[in-house]
């Protein structure tokens, strides 16, 4: 089930800051995951370089799924890359959703969709999903994620 993005609180789950932008374009590649999904993206704010999601969940491990898509024109392969942490452990190194989708599918890497999924213990009670922002030009952003419990 997805449902609209929204501040953290305690308690529950949100991001802490960041914009939001509304882009509607075809999607390719998008499996299961409605194209609805796809058609905003939370981005950090290029001040801070950082968008950071919480989620208060009892300890176990948890598949995250994150769910890119590029939908800005002028955002090529190369000019957006950056950095996904999962309970502070790098996940995504130098990620580029452009450049991947293109190498992935062919084509411009433009409105295909690319999800990225990871299993991670959770000790604290707080699953923490961090992206770090490596371009001057670009803020790291992301269009949808879901959280599953896997394990105990």
């Amino acid at each position: 089930m997805y449902a609209a993005d929204r501040g953290y609180a305690p308690g529950g789950w949100g991001y802490d800051q960041g914009y939001i932008d509304s882009v509607v374009r075809p999607i390719a590649h998008n499996g299961t995951v409605p194209a609805e999904v796809f058609h905003t993206v939370r981005g950090a704010i290029n001040a801070t370089g950082y968008l950071t999601y919480r989620f208060d969940v009892p300890a176990g491990v948890y598949r995250v799924t994150l769910l890119f898509a590029e939908l800005i024109d002028y955002a090529k392969p190369g000019a957006r890359p950056f950095n996904v942490y999962i309970e502070g452990q790098k996940v995504l190194d130098h990620f580029d959703v452009a450049a991947t989708a293109k190498t992935l599918y062919g084509g411009s890497g433009l409105g295909d969709a690319l999800p990225k999924s990871f299993n991670t213990p959770v000790t604290d009670g707080v699953l923490e999903i961090r992206f770090e922002t490596l371009s001057s030009e670009y803020a790291a952003q992301i269009n949808g994620l879901y959280v599953e419990k896997v394990g105990n």
